[in-house]
C-alpha cells in the first residue's frame, strides 16, 4: 500500500504528516532508554519517535520498510509534519536516494511542566551541540520548549519559522 501512495511523486515535494515524529531526538530518546529500568518508566517515559523500538520488533522491521519505500519514491524532497513531544526540532535525515526534513511542533496548549533539570538539558544542548542532524535557528536553537507554532514556507528552498514565546527562530534549508 505504501509504494501505491508513493508512485507519481518523481522530482515532486513529497509531504508526510504523522501524529508523533518518525525520527525522534535523540538526545531525548536515548535518555528516555537509558532509564527504562526505573519501575515507572512506562508512565514516565513515552518514547515517541517511529524509530525507537528495539531493533527485532516488528514495529521496528516497519519503520525499515518505510525508510526503503521513501528511498526508492524518486521524489525531489520528502518533509515530515509531526508533533505530540511537548518540545519542536527540525532533524534532517540522509536516506540513500532523497533527502529527508522532519519538523516537529507540538501544541500551544497542553505542555508540561518541564522542570528545571530538562530545561537545563535543553539550555545546555542548544549551547554546546554540534550535532548536524538537528537545524540550528537564527538564535542558535536546535530545540525549543516553550509554547510555539511553526510556519513553513516551500518553494526552491525551505524556510521555516517556528515561534516560541512571540520569539521567531527562523531556520534555512537550501535543497
Amino acid at each position: 500500500k505504501i509504494t501505491a501512495l508513493l508512485t507519481g511523486h518523481e522530482g515532486k515535494d513529497l509531504i508526510i504528516v504523522s501524529p508523533s515524529p518518525v525520527y525522534g531526538y535523540e538526545p531525548i530518546e536515548k535518555l528516555q532508554s537509558f532509564m527504562s529500568f526505573l519501575p515507572q518508566s512506562v508512565s514516565l517515559i513515552d518514547r515517541e519517535g517511529w524509530h525507537a523500538p528495539s531493533p527485532s520488533s516488528a514495529e521496528s522491521e516497519s519503520f525499515k520498510a518505510l525508510e526503503y519505500q521513501l528511498s526508492i519514491s524518486k521524489a525531489r524532497r520528502i518533509i515530515v509534519l509531526s508533533g505530540d513531544v511537548h518540545y519542536s526540532f527540525i532533524r534532517q535525515i540522509e536516506l540513500p536516494e532523497v533527502a529527508v526534513v522532519q519538523l516537529v511542533v507540538s501544541a500551544l496548549k497542553n505542555k508540561p511542566p518541564l522542570t528545571f533539570l530538562a530545561r537545563l538539558g535543553f539550555d545546555l544542548y542548544n549551547r554546546f551541540s554540534n550535532n548536524s542532524k538537528y537545524l540550528r535557528s537564527s538564535q542558535g536553537n536546535k530545540v525549543l520548549h516553550q509554547s510555539n507554532y511553526c510556519f513553513l514556507k516551500l518553494e526552491s528552498e525551505i524556510t521555516i519559522s517556528m515561534y516560541s514565546s512571540e520569539i521567531e527562530h527562523k531556520f534555512n534549508l537550501d535543497t
